[in-house]
Formats: C-alpha cells, structure tokens, sequence
C-alpha cells in the first residue's frame, strides 16, 4: 500500500486517496441516515420521531468526532514521523475515552428515552415512537465508538480502501433489514420505527467485529496488542487531552447549538420539524460529498507538518480550499434544481411539501458557505493544532449571531422555517470571514506531536 506520508507524492494518488474517502463519507452518512430515508413512507410522525430521537445519538456522535478528530491531528502527524509507537498509544487513548462516554450516553439512552426525546417534542404519538426507536438504538453505543474509532485511525495511515468496501456493505444490508423489519417483508413482522432501530443494532455490533477481524488478521498499523494501546503515561493523555478538550467543546458547543435551532423548529410545528429533518438528511448527504477532501487535506496538511514542511502545508491546504468552494457552488446549484425530484420520494401533506422545497431551495444557497467553513474549521485550522480558535470562533458566531436571529424570527416576527433558517445563516457567514482571516495568517501551523 501506497504510504501516506510522502513529501513527493502524486497528484493521482491524492486523487485517488480524496475520491476513495468521498465515497466512502457519502455511503457512510447514507447508512446514518437510511432510517430517515426508510420510514419517510410512514408518515410525518415517524420522520419527527426518528430525527428528533436520533438527536441524542447525534449529539455521542460528536463528542466521538471530538476524540476522533483530536487523534487524527495526532496520527496524521505521528504517520508524517513514522512514530507507529506513538500512533498507538493515540489509540489506546481514544478508544478508553470513546468507549466511556458510550457507556453513559447507552445508560440514557435505554433507562431515560421519553425524557430526552420529551425535550423537543410534546406531541403524545412522536414521544411514543421517538422514544421506542431511542431506547433500542442505545443498545448499540459501545460499538459504534470501537468501530469509529478504528476506522478513523486508518484512514489516518492510509487505508482508504476498506472503509469504502466496509461502508457499502453495511448499506446494503441495513437497507435489506431495514425493509424486512419496518414494512415487515421476508417472514419478518412489520415493525415500523421499532424495526428500524432493531436494524441499527444489529449492524453495528455486526461491523464492529468486522472491523477489528481486518485490522488484526491482517496486520494494519492499526493492530496494536492490549499492552501497547494502554502504554500511554499521564505526561501523553494530558497533552492529548489539552488539544482534545478544546474539539470536544468546540463540538458539543456546536451541537448544543444544533439541538438549540431543531428545538427552535420543533416549536414552530410537526410540519415545520419534518421539513428540517428531511432536508438536514438531504444537506448532509450534498455535504458529505466534501468530507472526503476534508479528511484527505487534514491528513496530509498534518503529514506535511508532521514532517517539518510547513509552507507545503499551507500550499496544500490552500489547493484543498479551492477546490472544495468551486465544487459545493456547482453541488448548491445541482442541489436547488432537484429539489422537487427528491421531495418525491417522500409522502407530505401539502404545508409541509412547501416548506421542504423552499428550504431546500434555501440550502442550495447557502451550501458552498457551509462547506467552506467545515474544511476551514476540521481540514485545515485545527490538523493544524490550531483548536482554541474554531472553538472561540463557533461559539461567537452560533450563539451570538445565528440562534438570536433564529429566536427573532420564529417567536417574534413568527416567519415561516425556510425563512428563519435563511436568518440563522447569517452566522455562517460571519464565521467564513473569521476563519479565512485565520488561515491567511498561518498562525494555525504547529507541530503539535509528541516525540
């Protein structure tokens, strides 16, 4: 295999390597999202319940993204100086941190369903299915953090490949037991929301053991025994966990604020929820079209650093930024010509197909700002070391500009949703021009590894 540190590497393998972690993002956010997609031919009620109880695994999901991404930074730059010793220790790490936030987020999930989903919803018939579909999935917390986590490492040492063979198996059996247990095909009774969250736990725990068979049947740098995973002293957890706490908080920061505008959205009516689930389901899949250059410019970006050769660095990241703002342009526009074909697929009463479509029309306008801020803030600012700046720099933009618009024009001015989320996107706007100040001045540029 192609190493993933080399100072003169091809222009086709970064190719390669960006299209392989593209698909590979995109078939993986299918999966996430395949429930949504699934039960969208129940009704109205199923589409709230499921993305209003998936809330909850989205906000594990980021604090995942928080201890993954912080090992990223690490791996990528330990890969750049060929300190496979220390890779390992950043696994150990990560996996203790993961697993014992799993562990209690699970402990919620299953013992206080109704409660958390009772926060975004009143409405008797979405709690019931909410929290049904919450209690089940939470059985599954625990291997998501051990699969994510192992995938995330080797994507940091250069294996591409098996997360894309891996994610497009697990969607075509999620979608298999998705049919059979919602719709009740194959000798299996219909289950609704209930069956769909079944699925989710048993494909889970079913990739978890597929993973770690690869990984340690076949040898990848990833494959480290139970002695050198927990060989880390306190000197390296607690310079790991100076640079991981601030992307924790930065990106349940981030999240809070998320929750904050669906709570937002939830009040404003069942029609108005179910219009931003379906099109955040839709938004990330155009989105994740991009995580693959993100992913590629982190590890790179930090290889470079890793290695000493800051201006590539900076030379690199910038070509990344490039191409990822010409591309979300072209992917905004193809996003608000189909707007009316994707909603299609989908069984609406007529004030919600309204508000999807021009919400979705909204999105497609406001794409390519997003993507810039996610390869700024993930792909370039912080593989860079530079994390205290995106956290300063979300929480001003969000909780400062965005959710006080978002509360103006839903509780005071009472504008329709598709309106109120074109208010909120004023702070990403703000939080572009911050970011690209930032990054022009390459003060972001650290090695951060430990020797």
């Amino acid at each position: 295999m192609e190493s993933t540190f080399d100072e003169n590497r091809s222009r086709s393998f970064l190719f390669r390597f960006t299209l392989l972690l593209s698909l590979q993002a995109l078939v993986g956010y299918i999966v996430n999202s395949i429930d949504m997609f699934m039960v969208a031919r129940l009704g109205e009620t199923s589409i709230a319940a499921v993305g209003i109880a998936n809330q909850f695994y989205n906000l594990l999901t980021y604090v995942f993204n928080g201890v993954f991404n912080s090992s990223v930074i690490f791996a990528s730059q330990f890969w750049g100086k060929k300190d496979v010793r220390s890779l390992h220790k950043v696994i150990g790490f990560s996996l203790t941190a993961a697993v014992a936030v799993a562990v209690i987020f699970s402990f919620a999930a299953i013992a206080l369903p109704r409660y958390i989903v009772g926060v975004f919803t009143s409405n008797p018939e979405v709690l019931e299915a909410g929290a049904t579909y919450l209690r089940i999935k939470g059985l599954s917390y625990v291997a998501a953090a051990v699969g994510t986590c192992y995938i995330a490492l080797m994507k940091s040492t250069g294996n591409a490949i098996f997360p894309l063979v891996l994610s497009a198996g697990t969607l075509v059996v999620n979608i298999f037991l998705n049919y059979a247990f919602i719709y009740g095909r194959l000798g299996f009774p219909e289950m609704g929301v209930y069956g769909a969250a079944v699925s989710a736990s048993v494909l889970r725990y079913a990739e978890c053991i597929v993973i770690l068979i690869f990984i340690y049947a076949g040898k990848s740098p990833a494959a480290a025994g139970i002695k050198e995973l927990f060989s880390f002293d306190r000197e390296f957890a607690a310079k790991f966990s100076k640079v991981s706490l601030s992307v924790i908080i930065n990106d349940i920061v981030w999240y809070l604020g998320i929750v904050t505008y669906n709570w937002i959205y939830a009040k404003m009516g069942v029609e108005a929820i179910a219009a931003v689930n379906i099109c955040s389901s839709v938004e990330g899949m155009f989105t994740t079209l991009f995580v693959g250059m993100t992913s590629t410019c982190s590890i790179f970006t930090g290889n470079y650093i890793g290695a000493g050769l800051n201006e590539k660095a900076f030379r690199c990241s910038k070509s990344f930024l490039a191409l990822t703002v010409i591309g979300s342009v072209l992917m905004g526009a193809v996003l608000v010509l189909s707007a009316k074909g994707i909603l299609s697929f989908y069984l609406l009463s007529s004030a919600a197909y309204i508000n999807t479509w021009y919400l979705l029309t909204v999105t497609g306008f406001i794409l390519s700002v997003k993507v810039c801020n996610i390869i700024l803030v993930v792909g370039i600012l912080r593989c860079g070391g530079d994390t205290r700046f995106p956290m300063a720099l979300d929480l001003v933009t969000m909780w400062g500009i965005g959710i006080p618009l978002a509360l103006l024009g839903a509780f005071v001015l009472h504008l329709p949703v598709y309106w109120v989320v074109l208010l909120a996107a004023a702070e990403e706007i703000a939080k572009m021009a911050g970011g690209l100040k930032r990054f022009f001045s390459k003060r972001w540029i650290a090695d951060i590894a430990l020797s």
